[in-house]
């Protein structure tokens, strides 16, 4: 019989023969990994995207495999491939973490205090604001894996899926602080306005790179959708 690999001791969640998680060599903690698997798996997973991040940076995205960014996070390209089964998911990983910050926006504002539609609207832009910071952030940076969601189908068909959780996520907030039911018509109406001014936002700034900056896109579209909210805290919060 052939002798077993022995596991990686760079690789946090090396899998014994049974399909269990063998723990690895003695090691110390890095980047914060406290004892326990979640915590591991955490430290893990976000070496591997500021690993990513950084091959991105100075390589650009086509040239970054994933061996080289698992050798830069310090595990093997197995384990890379168990947090992210392809480059593109690293890309949605990026988005997600913008929506953190959209989610930090909504609830420093919570439904008891909004009280009029523009208060309303002004909640959505805010938090719109927080999530593109982070993506505009990134194209300044030269971080080419921004624009090359626009070439890469893969990449943009996970972000397209990933925005649409986020317009549900959106369209749920707008209803829990106007009253509404989160499937009202005019709620999917504002919340897919606003979603549609993000992606045009972000799309016009990789296109047009010499054009009006992605915030200021936001801030002009957003203008526009305004409207849209006009009556949806009003109406189910008639006047004494």
């Amino acid at each position: 019989m052939a002798d077993l690999p022995l596991p990686d001791p760079n690789d946090t969640a090396a899998d014994d023969v049974d399909g269990a998680v063998t723990p690895p060599a003695v090691r110390s903690p890095i980047d914060g990994e406290q004892d326990g698997a979640p915590d591991r798996r955490s430290a893990t997973r976000r070496r591997l995207l500021e690993a990513a991040n950084q091959r991105f940076r100075d390589h650009g995205y086509d040239a970054a495999t994933a061996a080289a960014i698992a050798a830069d996070a310090g595990v093997t390209e197995r384990t890379f491939f168990r947090y992210f089964p392809t480059k593109a998911d690293v890309l949605v990983a990026n988005w997600e973490r913008h929506g953190e910050s959209m989610h930090r926006s909504l609830d420093a504002h919570p439904a008891g205090e909004v009280a009029s539609d523009a208060a309303l609207a002004d909640v959505v832009h805010d938090a719109l604001r927080s999530f593109l910071r982070g993506v505009s952030d990134e194209l300044d940076a030269g971080l080419d894996s921004v624009v090359r969601i626009y070439a890469d189908r893969t990449a943009f068909l996970a972000i397209i899926e990933h925005l649409l959780g986020v317009e549900q996520e959106l369209a749920e907030a707008v209803a829990l602080r106007c009253g509404r039911p989160a499937d009202d018509f005019r709620i999917r109406v504002a919340a897919n306005a606003s979603m549609g001014v993000l992606r045009a936002a972000v799309r016009a700034a990789v296109l047009f790179p010499d054009g009006p900056r992605m915030l200021d896109l936001l801030d002009a579209g957003m203008g526009d959708v305004v409207p849209l909210f006009d009556g949806l805290w009003r109406d189910t919060h008639p006047s004494p």
